[in-house]
């Protein structure tokens, strides 16, 4: 009885992965109706051409621990370099966005022409005169003038616009390259009359060093806009001092002129109040006059004295608020209370 052996079917599984940029591959070969172990066929190819093939016998559980802890290994890498990907726009577009949008002007609607506007052929506003044109007056000009040379506001004004112009030059500064170079230089010379008596000449007495100072060469790029910004803002900031002066200016003008207008409103009340206490005396006189020769009664003589009491109280009202109104505009021109030279007509 001839008895044939069954057919044996061979089973293949093919494994690949990428291991340190190689790409590795491992082939199990099963045969059905054998007892004989699996055979396991490892390939490894290089970055090339070129595949060399070995045959290796190993157990599946080694396999499968080597092929486990690899396929792990590789996940680690791919999710590293997908945080990588991902992290790195997300940061530069976050810088991005916190430099803010551009400044843009709000729009304002002007209106195409004033109220009781004048035509070119009128007589100019008197709000395009300069001061000078605008008040004649010889006194009040100087006194303008004074203040404008020594008011304390004024100066103060001044002086930040000083100050924004220096922090623009700075903030500008930082957008061009940087170094520095420095030096000193000291000298020591000890005193006869010390402790340790050191004759004179000697050159031991004296000590003389320096020193040098050295800045690297440093560049900021300035690619997100950062400098560009705080130029921007540094710029903003003169130009809103600039106007801040303008205002004090014209501010410091107007209320000399008005103290100064005051003044010589007061001095013309006060020449009245006095015109008018002589010509009440004068009227008190009389009735007395009156009253001696029998025409007068004494309620007219009270009532001449209650008009005079009247007029004598104004005097020094106005003599003080003259007092005041000078204090004003000495203060106003930085200087100490004066009294203020006028044409007092």
């Amino acid at each position: 009885m001839h008895h044939e052996d069954p057919v044996a079917h061979e089973e293949t599984q093919t494994t690949e992965y990428w291991s340190g940029g190689v790409l590795e591959c491992w082939a199990l070969l099963r045969r059905s109706n054998t007892a004989s172990l699996p055979s396991l066929t490892y390939l490894r190819r290089f970055a090339g051409p070129t595949l060399t093939t070995t045959r290796r016998t190993r157990s599946s559980d080694r396999f499968s621990k080597q092929f486990s802890s690899s396929w792990l290994r590789g996940l680690r890498v791919l999710r590293a370099a997908t945080l990588s990907l991902v992290a790195f726009p997300a940061a530069l577009w976050l810088t991005g966005c916190m430099l803010g949008p551009d400044y843009k002007r709000p729009s304002a609607e002007i209106p195409p022409q004033f109220r009781a506007a004048m035509t070119p052929d009128a007589v100019p506003s008197i709000a395009d005169l300069k001061w000078f044109d605008v008040f004649k007056d010889e006194q009040l000009q100087e006194l303008i003038r004074t203040a404008l040379a020594q008011n304390y506001d004024l100066r103060n004004a001044i002086a930040r616009v000083d100050q924004a112009r220096a922090n623009l030059g700075i903030t500008q500064a930082n957008q061009y390259p940087n170094f520095g170079v420095g030096g000193g230089f000291t000298t020591m010379e000890s005193s006869q009359e010390g402790q340790f008596s050191i004759p004179s000449g000697s050159p031991q007495r004296q000590r003389n060093f320096g020193t040098v100072a050295l800045s690297l060469f440093s560049y900021e790029i300035d690619i997100w806009g950062r400098l560009r910004r705080a130029t921007e803002s540094a710029q903003a900031q003169l130009l809103a001092s600039d106007w801040n002066r303008k205002a004090v200016i014209t501010t410091l003008i107007s209320d000399v002129a008005t103290a100064y207008f005051n003044l010589l409103e007061l001095d013309m009340e006060l020449a009245i109040a006095r015109d008018t206490l002589g010509t009440r005396e004068e009227s008190l006189r009389l009735i007395r006059t009156q009253l001696q020769g029998g025409v007068g009664t004494l309620l007219d003589v009270r009532q001449g004295e209650q008009l005079v009491y009247g007029a004598a109280q104004s005097v020094p009202s106005s003599e003080q608020q003259i007092e005041q109104t000078e204090n004003q505009i000495s203060l106003l021109q930085g200087k100490n209370p004066d009294p203020v030279t006028r044409d007092r007509r």
